[in-house]
């Protein structure tokens, strides 16, 4: 399914990892990097990609399609720095690096997301947000892990966690 121009889909991640008796961020992710990611090329085929200086985070985009330079998932400078997806045709699976949290009790996360733009289809517009414990299996956030059509802005939160590493892990459609 092509998707208009005017279809974004803004993600600001800001991930908190926090214990839960001191509040000590642990890990977070602003995004101060542009123009990390991939986009489409002028031939309507390939993807470009640029992931130079970037150790924090992974991108799979194997089951993505970006007709030209301004379809897209990549970081962007405006507002101080976010990851932003645009006209993308499939799904991308953003991952974060494995979070040590072997030191720390009741892990909370946070994720801060917005939605722009028109099309309300929840099953080709979605931002899906799971995290991993220790290897296992993936885990939908409690609040607002799965956002989808026309849903605005959200804030997933899980809290509870503990374990000795953390990985984050979001669909974007």
């Amino acid at each position: 399914m092509v998707v208009s121009n005017f279809i974004k889909i803004l993600i600001f991640l800001l991930f908190l990892p926090v214990s839960q008796t001191f509040a000590d961020e642990i890990w977070a992710e602003h995004f101060y990097t542009p123009d990390k990611g991939v986009w489409g090329s002028n031939d309507g085929v390939s993807i470009v990609s640029d992931f130079s200086g970037i150790s924090s985070w992974s991108l799979d985009f194997q089951n993505i399609a970006l007709a030209n330079p301004a379809d897209y998932a990549r970081t962007v400078s405006t507002g101080g720095g976010r990851f932003e997806v645009c006209d993308i045709e499939g799904v991308a699976i953003w991952r974060s690096e494995w979070i040590s949290i072997r030191n720390f009790k009741e892990v909370a996360l946070r994720l801060a997301a917005n939605e722009t733009g028109s099309g309300a289809n929840s099953e080709a517009k979605y931002l899906k947000a799971f995290y991993r414990i220790d290897g296992k299996e993936e885990t939908l956030f409690e609040t607002s892990g799965n956002n989808s059509g026309n849903w605005g802005s959200a804030t997933a939160i899980q809290t509870g966690l503990s374990g000795d590493s953390l990985q984050i892990v979001v669909y974007l459609a």
